[in-house]
């Protein structure tokens, strides 16, 4: 194992025979796995049921899951959320909640439970990630089994998919429209807009709490401080009752002794019956929410759970933990939420199992509702990513809903398009599926992981082949729009076609590596589409504020579908990895088995979480090094337009941050010089490109042919501009001539 920078490769170095005696001891520890976990289990009740029911629980959450908006970064936060929630389901094979004692939970009883939830989820990680191994067949597990495995690590550690607002957003398109928010009230008795003011007021509620302990606990410490103060001076007690014994105890202490008695006391004052502290009433709730009491009750039945609800042989952390459908614990009147950060989470999936008819739990037998619902989610994730489309790409025109005529097996067909986005030399096919993955596939299942992947990428990726094949195989290949209107294409007006494949769910850990999913018969071609869910097509049109970087992006990301050995955590991390590293396409070098990158997350967390008001340090939003002067420069290239100005604007990108650097400076140096009537032109030749500036104003045509003459020389691509008085905002022509890319790069 090597790790450069935010890059971590492995390299494998054992002989076969020692490889398959590793296995031989991984697969004959498997039994040895299971009981570590289960006796871990058993301390771990053991220890929790010491106190009142909740209260380690409670004790685990605010030590896991409450931290600083302003200071949290993925890589160091070492709160863990899943264990959280892991000992809540547990804590819920009580048959009810138990006042036990007056003891509270000591530091080293959070620790032990810590390390113990620590080993539950090492040996199942363990557990789930040898199943497939044979001794007997030493080499590569089959990919099924690896995307099984990826699938169960990703449900049991990863959370939120996209940021808060966002997804608040989603949530408002899909259960605002009016027949839908009549159908919640009328038979969940809460509408969305009610639902988001109670998951806002439930955190706020229970921080708000823990803030207010904590002013008393200060208020304590202060008072605590004056009654020693007065014991020792008068030799009398002058505080209320219930502080007569500490205040005994501190007095014979000495000063830093005593100081530190002093603040004990007041942090466990703070964590006194701590999941008593941030519970909450329907009564108290709906108060903070603004919302009617009938509502918040109807909401809080349909998302909590109670005691007893989890079956007596629960051991393992499950994929699909009973907390994600339903984050709340009601015990007595009152609810304590030990997983906050689910809620908002909850809503999309547990309205749809209510909604959709035929599911153990619906509560609806109208068939056509839930074919109004399935339509109108569609049309949203269609129209939300050509919105998102038209802000990447502004000159671009966008059409949806097309509909166009082949020929198959001898016979004309009538077949649709979602959506097309014609944007200068490039064609996008966009094909959008809005439906989301089962819960057996989100616990491993193999055959639903198949079904439900080829129906979420594959099926909508055929569907935009065979629109790549039409457009190929035609002289013109023409559209028609469901106004009645045509769009017809002129063939020699494009370059390349992109194939998209967008979907309303967050589904990257198995799309990040595309090439992976042929060898489970996924893909019947290696021509792969850009596989882009509707939040981060989100974030990605909110970050590129230059058209031609989204291209150049675009091309880049689409080059990692490739068997290149590079993996990645997330959609985001791809984005964040070109923003943050060098333009140039990444690659392997040859006896690394594989590469991963680190998070790259964090400069989107940083600035989306100030958006959202939870962090109050200013956060700019995540770009990519480009100096004013060529940013001026692909300003200028945008504004005055021209058929193929994107090969231009390009060539620019192509350059390293290096390259960019000592372009500018020449820009900078054209500019002074042509202002001093001395030199008009420099060449600047990069990597991958060759730029030519002058400063005069000259013939396009004329920059078209120079462009050609030098690409040839150099074998490069080459970009010629002309810039009025050397100014790269005062562009007046340019010429490219394209060469092919370099593909690979150490």
């Amino acid at each position: 194992m090597e790790r450069r920078g935010r890059f971590a490769s492995l390299q494998t170095r054992r002989t076969p025979e020692e490889h398959r005696r590793f296995i031989r001891r991984v697969v004959d520890s498997r039994p040895k796995l299971l009981q570590d976990a289960q006796k871990a289990t058993q301390d771990l009740l053991d220890l929790a049921h010491r106190f009142n029911s909740l209260e380690l629980l409670a004790q685990l959450w605010f030590a896991n899951s409450v931290g600083d908006p302003d200071e949290y970064k993925e890589y160091s936060f070492e709160g863990r959320p899943p264990y959280v929630e892991h000992l809540a389901v547990l804590e819920l094979k009580d048959p009810g909640h138990q006042v036990r004692t007056l003891e509270m939970p000591s530091g080293a009883d959070i620790e032990k439970a810590q390390e113990l939830l620590e080993t539950i989820f090492q040996r199942t990680f363990f557990y789930y990630g040898s199943e497939a191994l044979d001794p007997d067949k030493p080499g590569p597990i089959p990919r099924l089994a690896e995307l099984r495995f990826d699938t169960i690590v990703h449900e049991l550690v990863v959370r939120s998919p996209t940021y808060y607002s966002h997804f608040a957003d989603i949530l408002q398109e899909l259960f605002g429209e009016q027949f839908v928010s009549e159908w919640m009230r009328s038979e969940l008795g809460f509408d969305i807009k009610q639902a988001l003011k109670c998951i806002q007021a439930i955190s706020d509620l229970m921080m708000a709490r823990l803030r207010d302990r904590r002013e008393k606990a200060i208020k304590f410490a202060a008072d605590l401080r004056n009654y020693v103060k007065e014991f020792k001076k008068t030799g009398k007690f002058t505080g209320p009752e219930q502080a007569r014994e500490v205040t005994n105890r501190i007095r014979n202490m000495r000063g830093k002794e005593a100081k530190r008695a002093i603040k004990a006391a007041a942090i466990a004052w703070t964590f006194y019956e701590l999941h008593e502290t941030v519970a909450f009433t329907a009564t108290e709730l709906a108060e903070k929410a603004g919302v009617e009491l009938t509502a918040v009750e109807s909401l809080l039945k349909n998302f909590c759970l109670q005691f007893g609800s989890t079956p007596s042989d629960y051991v393992l952390p499950q994929p699909t933990s009973p907390l994600r459908l339903r984050p709340v614990i009601k015990f007595g009147e009152k609810y304590f939420c030990p997983a906050v950060h689910l809620l908002i989470w909850a809503l999309k999936p547990q309205v749809e199992r209510l909604l959709k008819p035929g599911s153990t739990q619906s509560i609806n037998s109208n068939a056509n509702l839930w074919e109004r619902y399935q339509k109108r989610r569609s049309d949203f994730l269609l129209q939300g990513g050509l919105t998102y489309f038209r802000d990447l790409l502004p000159r671009s025109k966008a059409y949806r809903n097309l509909n166009y005529t082949i020929l198959e097996d001898g016979v004309e067909k009538v077949v649709e398009l979602d959506g097309l986005v014609l944007f200068d030399r490039y064609v996008f096919l966009i094909e959008a599926k809005a439906g989301e993955l089962s819960p057996s596939a989100r616990r491993g299942g193999k055959l639903r992981l198949v079904s439900d992947l080829k129906e979420l990428v594959e099926d909508p990726h055929r569907q935009a082949l065979r629109a790549s094949a039409y457009i190929s195989a035609v002289e013109r290949p023409t559209f028609q729009l469901e106004d009645g209107n045509t769009v017809q294409l002129e063939k020699k007006d494009y370059k390349e076609i992109f194939m998209v494949t967008l979907t309303l769910e967050s589904i990257d850990v198995f799309t990040k590596e595309l090439y992976q999913l042929r060898e489970l018969g996924i893909f019947e071609t290696d021509e792969f589409p850009w596989a882009i869910s509707i939040n981060d097509l989100r974030i990605i049109a909110e970050t590129l504020d230059v058209p031609v970087q989204f291209i150049h992006f675009l091309k880049w990301r689409l080059y990692l579908n490739q068997r290149i050995k590079i993996t990645a955590q997330s959609e985001l991390d791809w984005l964040g990895s070109y923003l943050a590293e060098r333009p140039k396409l990444p690659s392997v070098r040859v006896a690394v088995d594989f590469m991963t990158l680190g998070t790259y997350t964090t400069q989107f967390d940083d600035f989306y979480l100030y958006e959202q008001g939870e962090r109050t340090k200013p956060a700019l939003r995540p770009s990519q090094f480009c100096p004013p002067e060529i940013k001026a420069l692909l300003v200028a290239i945008e504004r005055l337009d021209g058929h193929d100005y994107t090969a231009a604007a390009e060539a620019l990108l192509s350059l390293t941050f290096e390259e960019r650097k000592l372009l500018a400076r020449q820009i900078r140096k054209l500019s002074s010089d042509v202002g001093r009537g001395l030199s008009k032109e420099l060449q600047f030749v990069g990597d991958e490109a060759v730029l030519v500036l002058k400063g005069t104003i000259s013939d396009a045509e004329d920059f078209s042919k120079s462009a050609q003459s030098v690409a040839r020389e150099k074998a490069r691509t080459t970009a010629v501009f002309a810039l009025a008085d050397g100014d790269p905002s005062s562009l007046t022509a340019w010429g490219v001539c394209e060469m092919p890319r370099t593909k690979s790069v150490e």
